[in-house]
């Protein structure tokens, strides 16, 4: 199925503001990277702050896709393969995660895209506590914790460094809340 034209006006906009960050990514080098002349990017979008903001639904979007994917992936799994299962969910969209965060924590555009920044977390908060059902009040701390390195692992932290706490933090709840020894045995073994 061919794109639309809308949708290489929202593709050439994500690499442009990428590459060179939303200040710098004009609508004419934007419609230029899409083959279009500049009025067609402005036939489907009124200003660059409303492309920035279909950017991000659609980034949103990809995102999304990924990580209900792998949670409904994941439910059943022990903290080993979950972990995996994450990080390759995580490498999968990482560009586009860090993107929403990189916006999220720009002021002039904070305030624009709250609502879509919210979703991305809720959706990422999601797929812990979904795999922590059942441990009452921990799982939402163990959401948080998780989610966290998460957002260290988009944001460009060393990623062995990033899945060894992830790893720790996993199994301490899960530990913790199941009444489990399965994360001190295998810390352990890794020792």
């Amino acid at each position: 199925m061919a794109n639309s034209t809308r949708d290489i006006i929202v593709a050439a906009a994500f690499e442009l503001f990428q590459e060179h960050g939303y200040d710098n990514a004009s609508m004419k080098a934007i419609a230029e990277q899409a083959g279009l002349a500049t009025s067609h990017s402005y036939f489907y979008f009124a200003s660059k702050e409303d492309l920035l903001v279909a950017v991000i639904d659609r980034a949103l979007l990809d995102c999304h896709e990924i990580i209900v994917k792998m949670s409904d992936d994941s439910n059943d799994l022990e903290p080993g393969d979950f972990l995996d299962n994450c990080f390759e969910a995580f490498a999968s969209i990482r560009r586009q995660a860090t993107f929403i965060i990189h916006c999220a924590l720009t002021p002039k555009l904070a305030e624009r895209i709250n609502q879509q920044y919210q979703e991305f977390h809720a959706d990422l908060n999601m797929i812990f506590l979904k795999y922590f059902e059942g441990a009452g009040t921990t799982a939402q701390i163990a959401a948080d914790a998780l989610s966290a390195l998460v957002y260290s692992y988009f944001l460009k932290s060393d990623e062995d460094q990033v899945k060894e706490a992830f790893f720790d933090v996993l199994y301490f709840y899960w530990d913790e809340s199941f009444g489990s020894n399965l994360g001190k045995h295998i810390k352990m073994e890794k020792n």
